[in-house]
């Protein structure tokens, strides 16, 4: 399409798209970080298994030690991965931690999520780490200078109240959902590493849902239902002392008062599951589509300066 001299991509729905192009090999990407100290130990955990496609998680853990020599990379995966992968990732510098897998993965595979991020946090931390990222072996985060980035941003938003929780933790736009109550993405998560070992050592969930009854509810029965990402919020919060009141007030002042949510793009998230929406949040420009609006780092400086009516939706809509 072409208007006024100007080309425009359009989706499949006829609106305007983005796209770009980022290298696949580690050694392609000439960002220069600015090279700010460190006043923190810092960690890169890597869970979940290998991604083999594209030597993804292998240039991936290339990419982290080249953009941040100094932090302590730790792969935590499964003892059935190949040998030789764990071998050429452990050449790295990386800290390999092998988990069996229990006999129940849990919903959505919640279960091994815990195993598997509560393992290579413990690891970080024997190796003296104060801070750390989690992130999933099947994500890319390419930008450099992060870990100070997210470090900033502590030291500028500090807790406002006392708890036993140190310090914000600091989540991303994806799968962030505004309308979803205590649904806090389970993909990212920047903390303390004893507020990140809080946040990931819930105890494993035995409970089994037919796949009918978990994803044909309302947004509401659906919170209730305490699935992965409202799990892990959920019983952190609890954990921590917060009152959940089960309601969208309750919620949006958890996230303003004890997290802060980033855009994906300020770290640049690359997810090959849903790549298209990489840049920020998704984004739900008709009112049909509310129940995939997430909370971008706009509507978290909201939530955390105590404006509780970012683009409301009627209390019945939850259902």
């Amino acid at each position: 399409m072409r208007i006024n001299q100007v080309d425009f991509d359009l989706g499949p729905n006829g609106g305007l798209l983005t796209w770009y192009e980022r290298p696949i090999m580690a050694s392609e990407f000439e960002k220069v970080p600015l090279g700010v100290r460190y006043d923190f130990r810092p960690a890169i955990v890597v869970q979940g298994p290998i991604v083999k496609e594209a030597d993804f998680t292998l240039e991936t853990i290339r990419l982290y030690r080249k953009l941040h020599p100094s932090a302590i990379i730790v792969m935590s995966t499964w003892t059935n991965e190949s040998l030789v992968d764990l071998n050429v990732i452990g050449s790295q510098g990386v800290v390999i931690i092998e988990n069996e897998k229990p006999e129940w993965a849990g919903q959505q595979n919640m279960n091994l999520q815990i195993i598997s991020s509560r393992a290579g946090l413990e690891a970080a931390q024997c190796a003296g780490a104060t801070h750390a990222i989690k992130t999933r072996s099947d994500q890319q985060i390419c930008a450099p200078d992060v870990l100070e980035y997210l470090f900033s941003l502590q030291k500028i938003f500090p807790l406002s109240e006392s708890s036993l929780q140190q310090q914000r933790l600091i989540a991303i736009c994806l799968d962030t959902f505004r309308y979803r109550m205590y649904g806090l993405s389970d993909h990212f998560l920047f903390g303390t590493i004893d507020d990140m070992l809080r946040y990931w050592s819930p105890p494993v969930d035995p409970r089994r849902f037919a796949e009918d009854v978990v994803w044909f509810r309302s947004l509401r029965e659906f919170s209730l239902w305490r699935i992965c990402e409202v799990y892990f919020c959920t019983e952190f919060l609890k954990s921590t002392g917060w009152d959940i009141k089960w309601t969208l007030e309750d919620y949006w002042r958890a996230v303003g008062s004890r997290f802060c949510v980033i855009d994906s793009v300020s770290i640049d998230l690359f997810w090959a599951k849903y790549s298209a929406c990489e840049f920020g949040p998704w984004s739900s420009y008709r009112l049909k589509d509310f129940a995939s609006t997430q909370i971008g780092f706009r509507d978290w400086a909201l939530l955390f300066s105590g404006i509780d009516s970012v683009t409301r939706i009627p209390e019945d809509w939850l259902g």
